[in-house]
């Protein structure tokens, strides 16, 4: 067989076309055979040619990765199963364990399951149903669980609420058990619920119960809110309860704030009144 002859063709440098790399190669053919030997990788092609002197190296074929097993959905807790294990749970007066099987459940959920725990308890006993309500988790289901227990409470022993109340120390829970108070008293009388409040020694507790009482008052009628806070004596507790009732009209009558901040004496309440209209 005749040995054909070896055509050289001159390296030109490497080239990009469509993200791939091409060498420029030198061609050796052979019957069987052509081969292309780059100026670095070597290409074995197959009875094809280098077409043009150039052969193309394309990224390397990725893996096949076998797809995994299904990764299986945690069973969703119902509503019902878990109020059945926070019952239990405050049957044994694990208050602390009932708030936590509220856990299980979207944040939507706990509302209803917090109220529903504390109107069971609140039915055998309301004082005992408190510290329930104290253990909910901070928010709304918090907040629902105070509601139903002040309301229980109170149809006993309104004194004994006021009590329970200023004694609640937790920043969270006495906010939420002090706001449901003021909101029960002030939807009877109003003005006798403010005049009980004001006779309490004065502390942190009490102002707080003061301040929230005289905002829940002023949202429901603010003409006689108003007109029992200016006809207070001077001091404290006067400024107090006006400041709480122009922070609350603030949040939708701006303007209408302004008039009350005016009755306030120069100080700090009238400053901070101001600065929030």
């Amino acid at each position: 067989m005749a040995v054909r002859r070896l055509a050289a063709m001159r390296v030109t440098g490497l080239r990009r076309r469509e993200g791939r790399v091409h060498y420029p190669m030198r061609c050796v053919t052979s019957p069987t055979f052509r081969f292309c030997r780059a100026a670095g990788p070597i290409a074995l092609i197959a009875l094809s040619g280098c077409a043009g002197g150039v052969a193309t190296i394309g990224p390397p074929r990725m893996p096949k990765v076998a797809p995994g097993a299904p990764v299986p959905a945690e069973p969703k807790v119902t509503a019902s199963e878990v109020l059945a294990t926070a019952s239990a749970r405050v049957a044994q007066d694990d208050f602390a364990g009932a708030a936590d099987a509220l856990g299980a459940l979207p944040a939507a959920e706990r509302v209803g399951v917090a109220r529903e725990l504390a109107e069971s308890a609140a039915a055998r006993d309301p004082w005992r149903a408190g510290r329930l309500a104290v253990a909910m988790p901070e928010g709304d289901p918090q907040a629902a669980a105070a509601e139903v227990v002040v309301r229980a409470m109170l149809a006993r022993d309104p004194d004994a609420t006021v009590r329970w109340a200023l004694a609640a120390t937790d920043p969270a829970a006495g906010f939420a058990v002090r706001r449901a108070v003021a909101e029960q008293f002030v939807q009877g009388d109003a003005t006798a619920a403010l005049e009980r409040f004001t006779a309490v020694p004065i502390s942190p507790e009490r102002d707080s119960l003061l301040a929230l009482a005289a905002a829940a008052w002023v949202r429901h009628d603010r003409t006689t809110a108003l007109a029992w806070g200016r006809a207070l004596p001077a001091g404290e507790t006067r400024a107090l309860a006006i400041s709480s009732m122009g922070f609350e009209i603030a949040q939708t009558a701006p303007e209408r704030a302004v008039d009350v901040a005016e009755t306030l004496t120069e100080g700090h309440d009238r400053l901070k009144l101001f600065s929030a209209i």
